[in-house]
């Protein structure tokens, strides 16, 4: 009688570790699968990243080379087409200005933590290369307000997304 009960206990004993055994592989399966999304999600946030710093580096580049030409171009220049490529380089760099703007809007909705950090990229080139709205004089009035309204819209960008935080941490 006690060996019967014996082997009764111990086919219900290894019935249990072959359910245990199912259960700790679903787990483990589940985990994987976790593990996976969690990878696609940081590597997804990689790439833009990746994509905007390789933006905001190309438009850090384009600042250099104007910064290195000097601000005084009444002096430098002495031919109006030179002075008028040095105008059109400035238009583009306001134009790359706006086109990183508007990336950081996008990436705010989604990511305001990170399009804070760029956003002080931006400010952290206008600084570093002394971009101001005086460099901007030669360029025509309505050019002029252009440049002027991008310059501001960065402050504004980093205001508004400062604010956004710091309601969000609350």
């Amino acid at each position: 009688m006690v060996g019967l009960l014996d082997t009764g206990l111990d086919l219900y004993s290894a019935n249990q570790l072959r359910k245990m055994g199912s259960e700790f592989e679903s787990l483990r399966r589940k985990d994987e699968l976790n593990t996976k999304i969690t990878l696609e999600a940081i590597s997804g946030i990689a790439e833009l990243q990746v994509a905007t710093m390789h933006g905001i580096s190309e438009l850090s580049k384009q600042l250099e080379v104007l910064s290195k030409i000097s601000w005084s171009i009444a002096n430098y220049f002495e031919r109006k087409e030179a002075k008028e490529d040095f105008l059109g380089d400035l238009k583009m760099v306001l134009i790359k200005f706006e086109d990183e703007l508007e990336s950081i809007d996008k990436l705010s909705e989604r990511y305001p933590e990170y399009a804070t950090l760029q956003i002080e990229c931006l400010q952290s080139l206008v600084i570093e290369n002394e971009v101001k709205i005086e460099h901007f004089k030669t360029l025509p009035p309505k050019d002029i307000k252009w440049a002027k309204e991008i310059l501001e819209r960065i402050e504004i960008t980093h205001a508004s997304l400062m604010e956004k935080l710091l309601v969000g941490d609350n």
